[in-house]
């Protein structure tokens, strides 16, 4: 679940490409009380704007233990192309004061039972998110949210 996302950086370059520099909070949250997870690498973070990457990171490798909840930052960072078209659309959506966003997030999972591990698998987080801005340094309002969640082997 997110908790926060902070802008650190939402730059428009001369070149027409956008830089940004996010930090987002996430809340993993295991309410077992007899299994953990591990976290391991490959993972990815993507933020989107109306199909347009703003920036992308990773979640650290990490095990959560069982009946935990573990709050994570992640720093994403980004440089994309950002044409009059997607300048106009972001302008119009920050004068509604809704910014739609979408966050992808893929992580390899295994869970834990005492000293067992079972077979990595890959978990899907897809996460719409509406804030109200994404000015560098001001305290930014998720509106909503609505996750989706799949998982392969």
């Amino acid at each position: 679940i997110f908790q926060s996302l902070d802008v650190k950086s939402f730059d428009l370059l001369p070149d027409f490409s956008l830089n940004t520099v996010f930090l987002v909070t996430v809340e993993a949250d295991n309410m077992n009380k007899a299994i953990g997870f591990t976290y391991g690498q490959g993972s990815s973070v993507l933020v989107e704007y109306t199909d347009s990457r703003l920036c992308s990171g990773s979640l650290p490798n990490f095990h959560q233990g069982p009946h935990n909840t573990t709050l994570i930052q992640i720093e994403l960072k980004g440089r994309s192309e950002f044409g009059t078209g997607l300048q106009q659309a972001l302008q119009d959506s920050k004068e509604k004061g809704r910014i739609p966003l979408l966050v992808r997030i893929q992580v390899p999972v295994s869970v834990v039972v005492g000293e067992i591990s079972s077979r990595q698998f890959h978990v899907f987080v897809n996460c719409t998110l509406v804030v109200d801005n994404l000015a560098p340094g001001k305290k930014i309002a998720i509106l909503s949210s609505k996750y989706n969640f799949d998982l392969t082997l």
